[in-house]
C-alpha cells in the first residue's frame, strides 16, 4: 500500500526529513505521550468547536476512515455552487489533508484554518497604522514570515497547494481564525459551556449571543501563503519521492538540531535517534546536557564525533577578546565539577541566605490557560489561578508548617486566590518562588482588579490592591524579601546531576541523591525503583479514577487535572473531583516542600549558617 503525505507528516518533515521514516514505521514518539501537547489539543478542540458555531450554514462530512473515500465524498460535496463544508478532505496526486471550515460561493473557495495560538489584532493594527509590516512579519527588511508563525502558515500553505491542483480554475483564499488577545466577551463560563463527547465538544450555551461576542478573528494570510509556497511545494516533492514508490529514508546530518527529538527512546531498536547517531547516541554527559548550548557550539563538535561534555574546549566558550562572559563562566563550572563528581557553590549564596529575614515563606501556584477566555472580560489565553501551596518557617531551626488554598469550582477564582495569599504572605518575612512565573501571576491579578471587579466584584478591593502594589513593588526592585530561588541556583549553585537544567524538579532530584539528612527528615518521599533512589515526585501515591491509574507529576499534569474537573466528566462526579483534588494537592504541597529541601541542603553546606 502506498504511503500518502499528509499534512501532519509534512509538519513533521520540515523540522527533519529523516523523521518522515519513522513516523511512517510508527516507530514510538515522547509526543504520543506528551501532557502538554494534550493540553493543547484539549484548547484546540474548544476552540475549533467555537469556530464552526460561526458558520451555522455549515455541513459535517460523514467520517471516513479511507482517505480515497473521504476525498470523493468531499469532491461530491463541492459540486454545490455555494457550501460550507467542516472537515473537508482534500486529496491530490499522494497528499492529502483535512480543512477544518472550507466555504464554495461559485469559484471562489475561502479556506479557514482554526489554531490555537495567541493574536492581537489591536498590536497588529498598531503596527499597520505606524506603516510597519503585520504581526507574521519580521520588522527587518526583506520582512520575511517569522519563526513563531511560519509553521502555522506552512501548514495552511500545504492545504492550498492541493486545492489549487484539484480546481486549477478557482480562486482560492486562505485565512487564519485565530484566538484573539485584543478582545474579551461578556458571555461567562464560555467553556464550561462546552461539554466534552470524546474529541468533540458541543456547546449549551446562548449560540446567537455567541455569534455576537465572540472572542475569534479571521485573517486574510493571501500574500503570506503566496511567499511561502514555492518552498513549500518543493519539499512537499521531495518528501513525496521518499515514500513512493518505497518508503525510504531521507538522511539529514546529525546537529545540535537532534537535541530535542521525539524519536529519541529507551527501546533502542526502535530509537530513530540512536538509528541516526548511533555510538553517540549513549555518551554521557552528553554535549547536549550543556548550559545555553548552541549551534555554533554544538555543530563542529558533533561533526568531530565528540558530544561528550569533556570534549568541549575552552576556547570554544570564550568570547572574541578572550574573556569569559556569564554564560560562559557557567558552562566552564558545569564541565569542571560535572568532571569531578562534586558540587559547587559560590559563597555569596551564604550571605543571601544570612540576609533573608523571618518568617520564610516558601510559595507555589498552580494555574491555567485555555485559547478561550475563562470568565466574562478575560482575554483568551489569560490565566486563572487555582491553587496555592506554601511551606512557612517561622524562625531558624523553627518547625516547618504548611498551608494550602484550592478552587475547583465554576466562579472567578482569582480574586479568593490573592485574598487568601495576602491572609497567609501578610507583608513580613521573606517569600521565595522558584522562577518568575508567580511574578507574572501576581501582576495579572493586579491588573485584574483594575477591569474585571464590574464582573467579578470583589469586597476588600482596596486592601487587595495596596497588598499587590506592595508585594510587586518589591519584585521590580528585587528586594530581598522575595527572593527567586532559580536565579539563586543559575548564579551560585550546581550539582553534576542536575546537567543543563535549573528546575526545581532537577535540583531537588540531584540534591535528594546525596543529602542522607534530607532523606531521614522526609522519609516519606523515599522510593526506589530496581534497587535505585528516585526523586521525591517518583513517591507520590497514584489513585484509580474512572478506573485508570493517575497521579500528578508535573505542572502540565495539574492544568490537565483541573480541566478534567472543571469541563469534562468529572465536573459531574463529586467522588472523582475529589481523588483529583487529592492528587493536585500532594503534588503542590511537594513544589514547595522541594523548595524547603534545596534551602537546607543549602545550610548543611554551610556550618557558619543556622539550620
Amino acid at each position: 500500500m502506498p504511503h500518502f503525505l499528509s499534512k501532519s507528516d509534512f509538519q513533521v518533515a520540515r523540522s527533519c526529513g529523516t523523521k518522515l521514516y519513522y513516523r511512517k514505521l510508527n516507530y514510538p514518539s515522547n509526543r504520543d505521550e506528551d501532557e502538554f501537547l494534550k493540553m493543547l489539543a484539549q484548547g484546540g478542540y474548544m476552540l475549533e468547536a467555537i469556530a464552526k458555531l460561526l458558520f451555522p450554514e455549515g455541513v459535517k462530512l460523514t467520517e471516513h476512515t479511507d482517505i480515497l473515500t473521504a476525498s470523493r465524498a468531499t469532491i461530491d460535496a463541492l459540486k454545490a455552487k455555494q457550501i460550507t463544508l467542516f472537515e473537508a478532505t482534500v486529496w491530490s496526486k499522494g497528499k492529502y489533508a483535512r480543512a477544518d471550515i472550507l466555504v464554495k460561493q461559485n469559484q471562489v473557495f475561502h479556506l479557514i484554518e482554526v489554531k490555537a495560538v495567541s493574536y492581537n489584532s489591536e498590536e497588529n493594527k498598531q503596527r499597520l497604522q505606524e506603516g510597519k509590516p503585520n504581526i507574521f512579519r519580521s520588522l527587518r527588511s526583506p520582512q520575511q514570515i517569522t519563526t513563531d508563525w511560519r509553521t502555522y502558515l506552512e501548514d495552511i500553505t500545504f492545504q492550498v497547494c492541493i486545492l489549487e491542483e484539484l480546481f486549477p480554475d478557482a480562486e482560492i483564499v486562505p485565512f487564519l481564525m485565530l484566538p484573539d488577545r485584543g478582545k474579551t466577551t461578556s458571555i461567562e463560563g464560555i467553556p464550561s459551556l462546552l461539554k466534552s463527547i470524546g474529541n468533540r465538544f458541543e456547546y449549551c450555551g446562548d449560540i446567537h449571543k455567541l455569534r455576537q461576542d465572540n472572542f475569534l478573528t479571521l485573517v486574510e494570510v493571501k500574500a503570506e501563503v503566496e511567499l511561502l509556497k514555492p518552498d513549500v511545494q518543493l519539499s512537499m516533492q521531495g518528501f513525496l519521492q521518499s515514500l513512493q514508490p518505497e518508503l525510504s529514508k531521507i538522511n539529514t546530518p546529525i546537529s545540535y538540531h537532534c537535541r530535542h527529538c521525539e524519536y529519541r527512546h529507551p527501546n533502542i531498536d526502535k530509537s530513530g535517534f540512536h538509528q541516526c547517531w548511533g555510538n553517540l547516541a549513549e555518551i554521557k554527559p552528553h554535549l547536549f546536557d550543556l548550559y545555553y548550548l548552541n549551534e555554533k557550539i554544538a555543530n563542529p563538535l558533533i561533526q568531530q564525533g565528540q558530544v561528550s561534555l569533556g570534549d568541549i574546549p575552552r576556547e570554544l566558550l570564550l568570547k572574541k577578546d578572550g574573556s569569559i562572559g556569564t554564560q560562559a563562566q557557567r558552562q566552564l563550572i558545569q564541565i569542571e565539577y560535572t568532571q569531578t563528581a562534586t558540587e559547587w557553590i559560590d559563597p555569596q549564596l551564604f550571605h543571601v541566605i544570612n540576609s533573608c529575614q523571618y518568617p520564610l515563606h516558601f510559595i507555589d501556584f498552580e494555574t491555567a490557560t485555555l485559547p478561550l477566555p475563562y470568565h466574562a472580560g478575560m482575554y483568551p489565553y489569560e490565566p486563572v489561578a487555582f491553587q496555592w501551596s506554601c511551606h512557612t518557617i517561622e524562625q531558624p531551626q523553627g518547625q516547618i508548617k504548611h498551608t494550602e488554598w484550592i478552587d475547583l469550582g465554576l466562579d472567578f477564582p482569582n480574586f479568593k486566590f490573592a485574598e487568601s495569599l495576602m491572609q497567609q504572605l501578610g507583608t513580613q518575612g521573606t517569600v521565595f518562588i522558584w522562577s518568575h512565573h508567580e511574578n507574572t501571576i501576581l501582576k495579572t491579578i493586579a491588573q485584574q482588579l483594575e477591569r474585571l471587579t464590574t464582573y467579578h466584584p470583589i469586597t476588600n478591593q482596596s486592601a487587595l490592591k495596596k497588598w499587590l502594589d506592595f508585594r510587586l513593588n518589591h519584585l521590580a526592585n528585587n528586594q530581598s524579601t522575595f527572593v527567586d530561588m532559580c536565579k539563586l541556583t543559575q548564579k551560585y549553585y550546581f550539582h553534576p546531576q542536575m546537567g543543563g537544567k535549573n528546575s526545581i524538579k532537577a535540583v531537588l532530584t540531584a540534591i535528594w541523591q546525596s543529602d542522607r539528612r534530607l532523606q531521614e527528615m522526609f522519609p516519606e518521599y523515599i522510593c526506589y525503583i530496581d534497587h535505585q533512589l528516585q526523586s521525591p515526585y517518583a513517591s507520590l501515591p497514584p489513585l484509580i479514577i474512572n478506573g485508570k491509574e493517575s497521579v500528578i507529576h508535573a505542572g502540565t499534569g495539574a492544568v490537565a487535572a483541573y480541566h478534567a474537573v472543571r469541563y469534562g466528566l468529572a465536573d459531574q462526579e463529586e467522588a472523582v473531583k475529589s481523588q483529583w483534588q487529592k492528587l493536585l494537592l500532594q503534588y503542590c504541597q511537594l513544589d514547595t516542600l522541594a523548595m524547603v529541601m534545596v534551602w537546607l541542603h543549602w545550610l548543611h553546606l554551610s556550618p557558619k549558617v543556622e539550620s
